[in-house]
């Protein structure tokens, strides 16, 4: 087998785009980052702040990225490591978990020129609920594998219903958490001291909304109400 020489101090490239890196994982810098295509494939890193990784095509060289060379980052850090594109298109974003990522062509630059093969995600989303006097902000453990997501709802004891609106999330999922179309889920609720299976709506616009049972939208105001621990699933797609 040949060998593509590398440059000084660089590792040397087969022609099927690797460097022979591909098992080994590199600390990746806790900074943005633009990558070159004789990167080890695999990176780690525990970034303290959101952090962009660009990702390489053609170095100076001519060293380009080859047709099915894969790259996994993994981020062990609270914030989002967002994946570029070498033209500057989002290809995907995480906090803790991996990606990871083939290519479909040689030389890949856009977006498009990139499969994401594999992600998992977790996520601590902090909202309050709108219409509950209980205003504390409450954490949603969100985990995204692939194109599903699972949701814990947290336990919510409210004090006087102030009116009879539907509950819903005063801060919205970020994006890459929202389905594909609106969703009717199940979930645990107590309205005027009333226990009942309920719907909990998880829609495109990234908001949880309760109803009170099956099918009832309205709540009773003035009297206490409660949204029970659970957790459900759902697709992204």
């Amino acid at each position: 087998m040949s060998f593509i020489p590398g440059a000084a101090g660089v590792a040397a490239q087969m022609p099927d785009g690797f460097t022979g890196l591909g098992m080994k994982a590199a600390d990746a810098a806790d900074a943005n980052t633009t990558f070159t295509s004789v990167m080890t494939d695999v990176q780690v890193v525990s970034i303290t702040a959101a952090r962009t990784y660009t990702l390489p095509s053609t170095d100076i060289s001519g060293t380009t990225v080859k047709k099915g060379r894969e790259i996994v980052f993994r981020n062990r850090g609270a914030f989002d490591l967002t994946i570029l594109s070498s033209v500057g298109n989002t290809v995907e974003t995480i906090r803790v978990g991996y990606v990871r990522l083939r290519a479909l062509q040689d030389a890949p630059t856009t977006a498009a020129h990139w499969s994401v093969e594999e992600v998992y995600e977790k996520y601590f989303h902090a909202s309050a609920y709108t219409n509950l006097s209980d205003a504390g902000v409450k954490t949603f453990a969100l985990i995204r594998q692939n194109e599903s997501l699972t949701v814990r709802i947290p336990l919510t004891i409210s004090g006087t219903k102030p009116n009879t609106a539907r509950p819903q999330l005063a801060v919205l999922f970020p994006v890459r958490f929202r389905p594909g179309s609106d969703l009717n889920l199940v979930a645990w609720v107590q309205n005027n001291a009333t226990t009942s299976i309920s719907n909990a709506y998880a829609k495109t616009d990234g908001n949880l909304d309760f109803y009170t049972s099956t099918g009832s939208a309205t709540w009773t105001s003035g009297t206490a109400a409660q949204i029970f621990e659970s957790a459900v699933s759902y697709p992204l797609v």
